[in-house]
C-alpha cells in the first residue's frame, strides 16, 4: 500500500491510484452512487419508482462496500496477522516461580502490555472511556441520538433543497437539471473518497 504525499501533484495522485486500485474502485462506487441518486428524477418521474430504484442503489452500495472491506482485509497482511498468545512454561520448583514473578514485574506495565516501558508506556494513559459509559450511559446515549437525529435531519433538508432547486431549473427550461447538479456532487464525493483512503493509508504507515 502506498501513501499519498503532500503537496498533491498529478504524478503523486497517479502513483497512489496505480498502487491502490481498490481506492479507485471505492471512489468510483461512491461517485456512481451519488450520481445515480441525485440524477434519478430526470429519468424516473414517479416517486414510487424512484423509491424502489433508490433502494436498489443503496443495496448495491452496501454490497460494494462489503466487498471492498473483504478485499482490503486480504490485501493488507497487517490486518490478518494475529499474534499467538504466549503461554509460559509451568514452573517446576520455587526458584522458577520466583524468576517468573520477577520477570512479570519487569515487563508488566500500567497498560497491561509486555513490551519495553519506554516504547509502550511513554505517554500518559487516557482515562478509561468505556468505564465512564458503563457508570453513566445516559449522557452518551442522548448525545448519540442527538447527533444521529441532527445528521438525518440535515441530510433530508439538504436533499429536499437540492431537489426543489433542480425542479425550479427544470420548469424554467433547463434540460437534465438534476443531472447537472448531480455530476459535480459525484465528482466531489469521489475526490473525498480518494482523500479518505490516502489519509487512512498514511495513518496505517505511521502506526507501523
Amino acid at each position: 500500500m502506498s501513501t499519498l504525499s503532500l503537496p498533491l501533484t498529478s504524478a503523486a495522485v497517479r502513483d497512489f491510484v496505480a498502487e491502490n486500485p481498490q481506492a479507485l474502485k471505492d471512489a468510483a462506487a461512491a461517485a456512481g452512487t451519488v450520481f445515480a441518486w441525485y440524477s434519478m428524477p430526470d429519468f424516473v418521474r414517479s416517486r414510487s419508482l424512484r423509491f424502489i430504484a433508490k433502494t436498489a442503489v443503496l443495496a448495491t452500495q452496501v454490497v460494494v462496500a462489503q466487498r471492498s472491506v473483504a478485499n482490503q482485509t486480504c490485501a493488507d497482511p497487517w490486518l490478518e496477522d494475529v499474534e499467538e498468545e504466549h503461554v509460559p512454561d509451568t514452573p517446576t520448583d520455587s526458584s522458577d516461580v520466583l524468576q517468573t514473578e520477577h520477570s512479570d514485574s519487569e515487563t508488566s506495565h500500567e497498560c497491561g502490555c509486555s513490551h519495553d516501558q519506554s516504547v509502550c508506556c511513554s505517554q500518559d494513559l487516557p482515562e478509561d472511556f468505556m468505564s465512564q459509559v458503563k457508570e453513566n450511559p445516559l449522557p452518551f446515549i442522548a448525545a448519540g441520538l442527538a447527533l444521529t437525529g441532527a445528521s438525518i435531519a440535515a441530510s433530508v433538508a439538504g436533499e429536499k433543497w437540492l431537489f426543489r432547486r433542480a425542479e425550479r431549473r427544470r420548469f424554467s427550461g433547463k434540460k437534465l437539471a438534476h443531472t447537472a447538479q448531480a455530476l459535480p456532487l459525484a465528482l466531489l464525493t469521489g475526490a473525498c473518497s480518494l482523500a479518505a483512503n490516502a489519509f487512512l493509508s498514511n495513518c496505517a504507515y505511521d502506526q507501523d
